[in-house]
């Protein structure tokens, strides 16, 4: 097992609060490394990619709505998503889903 695995089963294993406040710590769709830094100290390459990831779920989920005013709609459904823990398409749901999946 590499440190990027070691480091995306760290971000896994985190609970839906802690995930909700990693997601919290970041800048979201940030090409600068340093945003990702969190205050549980996953690598920031991890978070990057996990949250990379994440917008393109949503993007694909919610094509329409990502679509309107101008591609600003991403984030609208960034913040209705987070917000919607529970509903299957949270930061942490995704995490779960995609770990789970590769």
């Amino acid at each position: 097992m590499g440190i990027m695995d070691d480091e995306a089963g760290r971000l896994v294993g985190l609970g839906r609060i802690q995930t909700r406040r990693l997601a919290e710590d970041i800048v979201w769709n940030s090409m600068f490394l340093h945003d990702y830094e969190n205050r549980y100290g996953i690598d920031p390459h991890v978070v990057q990619d996990f949250a990379e990831g994440y917008l393109d779920w949503l993007s694909d989920c919610f094509p329409e709505e990502v679509e309107k005013d101008g591609g600003d709609g991403l984030f609208v459904v960034l913040k209705r998503e987070m917000s919607n823990n529970g509903r299957g398409y949270s930061f942490y749901d995704y995490t779960h889903f995609i770990y789970c999946k590769d």
